[in-house]
């Protein structure tokens, strides 16, 4: 397997309290050229406050570290900071992924599987696939795409899943099945045409208001609003469109010269929430 990303946890709370030994965390993957994810930046087994943290198609190696009363501390805090992927990939926010011959799908409030031995016979399936609430909301499915029927996909996004309370999951329908359908039509194309030839009332624009992009994704030349306040992306720098009032931040603040136009260099990490559908193509990446 190929080690893929490194990241370092523990030590000095922000808050205070006991300060946690070093703790690296290596994460290998088996394909990498072949996972949309990897290929956008992203990797499911990277650590996350919820999970889950799982793949069929690589692991984790943990290797404890030491606290900054160690001799050893700086040592190994240095050598996995300089390893060429440290911090190169995050969680993704994505729900669907081509890896391969498979498909990963976040179903979230629905859990699909693979029919068992031990399943009751009396238990309806699709296809071999059982369908039904995932009360914590952390479903998901390795699937091969060869699986991946109309039938199949129908039956998941009709089905209306529930919470612990027994109330409906209204989400599930208005934005989580847009946003696999999305999945599918990015990288999946040809499952995402066969169903919509069957199943025609699913043919909906996705709504990404709301939805938190990477600023370098977008197209040179693209005006989006973040913060109240209008903004132009040339493909390297971001300029507010009208004056914003910077305060003590001029040297002419108290002369009443405080108000001017802000640009500002894009990093890799700059985003902003989506207002505007229209400025959205493939090749924005979100966060």
């Amino acid at each position: 397997m190929q080690k893929i990303n490194v990241n370092l946890y523990g030590g000095k709370g922000l808050f205070g309290g006991r300060e946690k030994p070093l703790e690296a965390e290596e994460i290998y993957c088996s394909c990498p050229e072949k996972c949309s994810y990897y290929q956008n930046g992203h990797c499911l087994l990277c650590r996350t406050m919820f999970g889950p943290n799982r793949c069929q198609f690589g692991g984790t190696k943990r290797i404890e570290g030491y606290t900054s009363r160690a001799r050893k501390y700086w040592e190994f805090r240095d050598k996995y900071q300089k390893d060429p992927v440290y911090s190169k990939l995050n969680y993704p926010s994505a729900v669907v992924a081509s890896i391969g011959d498979v498909l990963y799908i976040r179903t979230g409030y629905v859990e699909v599987r693979k029919r068992r031995e031990d399943d009751d016979v009396w238990r309806r399936d699709v296809n071999g696939y059982m369908i039904k609430d995932a009360v914590f909301g952390n479903g998901e499915l390795f699937i091969p795409k060869e699986d991946v029927t109309n039938e199949l996909l129908y039956a998941i996004f009709k089905t209306t899943p529930h919470s612990l309370m027994g109330e409906k999951i209204d989400r599930w329908a208005k934005e989580r099945v847009p946003e696999i359908l999305n999945g599918l039509r990015r990288y999946a194309p040809d499952i995402h045409e066969r169903f919509l030839a069957e199943y025609p009332e699913y043919d909906v624009a996705m709504n990404y208001t709301g939805k938190k992009a990477y600023i370098d994704s977008l197209k040179p030349g693209t005006e989006f609003k973040h913060d109240g306040k209008m903004w132009l992306y040339d493909g390297e720098y971001v300029e507010s469109k009208d004056e914003i009032d910077v305060g003590i931040g001029s040297p002419w603040a108290f002369q009443g010269g405080s108000k001017t136009r802000v640009r500002f260099k894009v990093t890799p990490e700059m985003q902003f929430k989506v207002e505007d559908n229209s400025i959205i193509d493939d090749d924005v990446r979100f966060a």
